[in-house]
């Protein structure tokens, strides 16, 4: 089944909640042009790892503008395991396809406590399922005034990259008490699923510790030792 829109203008709340049982799932953006063989690709991919439908696909992207030029390549990961997922989403939403028990574990889940809908997937492949990657672009992310995403930048241009993280730096650093988005998926994450895995639950419950006030030391160790890690170099050094 390929997810094609949201309902209650959200796009936390899908039709996977709903749907017929299928296979595979893939969620899909009108605005960005997938390859012809983005999908049976993607099976392929699937249908070759240790449990098909309890892996996750994602692929690598070409950022492109309105008129479909180039911006340039998403990155290859660093990482791919849970550790990541916790604090961010490197996978994008439309280039995911997945099986159908990712997708049995998704939908329990709240609408409400999911931050996005592609990280919530990532977060219950990782934790409970596998990642496949294909460094190969299957999909045209496109870019334009009408979308609000600064992936592009975030990802090609080292410049506005170094910029927007140490931003972030001085936020978390001298932040007391860091209410971050995904600190707080995360808590919802271990609400939705008290069965996790022994090392996912302490992983989760270390970065609880760190929004307790007077940790800016705790914070910098963090980054030495923690097996929560960011894909890009630059972000291990930011305290979360």
């Amino acid at each position: 089944m390929i997810v094609t829109c949201f309902y209650r203008s959200s796009p936390l709340p899908t039709l996977l909640a709903g749907s017929e049982p299928e296979e595979f799932y893939a969620f899909c953006d009108q605005d960005d042009v997938w390859s012809p063989q983005k999908i049976s690709r993607a099976v392929n991919f699937l249908q070759k790892s240790s449990d098909p439908h309890m892996g996750l696909y994602f692929c690598r992207l070409i950022f492109v503008d309105s008129n479909l030029r180039s911006l340039g390549l998403s990155p290859n990961p660093r990482y791919l395991d849970f550790g990541n997922a916790l604090v961010e989403c490197d996978p994008c939403g439309c280039t995911m396809v997945f099986g159908s028990k990712i997708r049995d574990l998704y939908v329990q889940g709240k609408p409400y406590d999911k931050f996005s809908h592609d990280g919530w997937v990532h977060l219950v492949a990782t934790a409970f399922g596998h990642i496949v990657y294909d460094a190969e672009p299957q999909i045209q992310f496109r870019e334009h005034s009408a979308n609000t995403s600064i992936g592009h930048k975030l990802k090609t241009d080292p410049v506005f990259r170094l910029k927007f993280r140490v931003k972030d730096l001085l936020q978390r650093l001298f932040q007391n008490n860091p209410i971050v988005d995904f600190l707080i998926q995360g808590e919802a994450f271990l609400k939705t699923y008290p069965d996790m895995p022994t090392n996912q639950r302490l992983l989760i419950e270390e970065l609880f510790h760190l929004r307790k006030p007077n940790t800016q030391r705790q914070r910098l160790s963090y980054i030495f030792n923690s097996k929560v890690h960011f894909n890009d170099p630059l972000e291990d050094w930011l305290p979360i």
